[in-house]
């Protein structure tokens, strides 16, 4: 039944999803066959070639959740249209530093600094990796969109001002995250905080025109 088939299907795509993160996590990308995949899960690597295509293809859904995560934190903070674009980045940063904070996160970046070499080296995938590693800047500057920068503001931010914004936000994150990979201490939220809202400078100092600096930034 056509039924039953897409849902074993999908069962089998979440039973070897979770196999390959655990395995890609523990051991890194390249460590990892498909062989080793399939037995983890309980299946052939037949499945993984007729669900994923290859491999790669099974890093791509990994990205997928872990990104997932990253999106239900911040899912919260869609609704709240109140909130500024400081509180924003602000409670972006604090729950980026949880995820990142647990063994499990901090091994993802291993895996994703080895994502972004082999997004790097292959030509005909590599487009495909690096778009869901920039998701995390996507979703921020659609959350940041639309906000004020101050309570008392009347103007908000353009698409083009989030944009700017959530890209510096994201090399701070990443910058922060990588440093607590390696680091001996524990990922502090609140310094995340203050450097996520440090950052928002960048859409609320005047630019030379007496624009805002992320307008201007923007255009050039």
């Amino acid at each position: 039944m056509p039924g039953r088939r897409a849902e074993s299907r999908r069962r089998n795509a979440e039973a070897l999803t979770r196999a390959a993160e655990q395995l890609f996590t523990r051991h890194g990308y390249q460590a990892v066959g498909i062989e080793r995949i399939a037995e983890e899960a309980g299946l052939t690597t037949g499945a993984i070639y007729s669900i994923f295509g290859a491999k790669q293809g099974l890093l791509l859904a990994v990205l997928d959740s872990a990104l997932h995560r990253v999106a239900a934190a911040a899912r919260a903070l869609e609704d709240d249209q109140d909130l500024t674009a400081a509180e924003v980045v602000a409670a972006f940063a604090r729950a980026y530093c949880g995820i990142v904070g647990s063994l499990a996160g901090r091994r993802a970046l291993r895996l994703e600094a080895e994502a972004l070499a082999l997004a790097l080296q292959d030509d005909a995938r590599g487009g495909e990796l690096l778009q869901r590693l920039g998701r995390t800047r996507h979703h921020l500057a659609e959350l940041l969109t639309g906000r004020r920068v101050h309570p008392a503001d009347r103007r908000r931010l353009t698409s083009d001002e989030a944009a700017t914004l959530a890209g510096a936000e994201a090399a701070i994150l990443h910058g922060l995250a990588h440093q607590a990979a390696v680091g001996a201490q524990e990922p502090d939220p609140e310094l995340w905080a203050r450097a996520a809202t440090a950052m928002v400078a960048l859409v609320d100092e005047p630019g030379p025109a007496g624009s805002r600096g992320a307008g201007s930034a923007s255009s050039a």
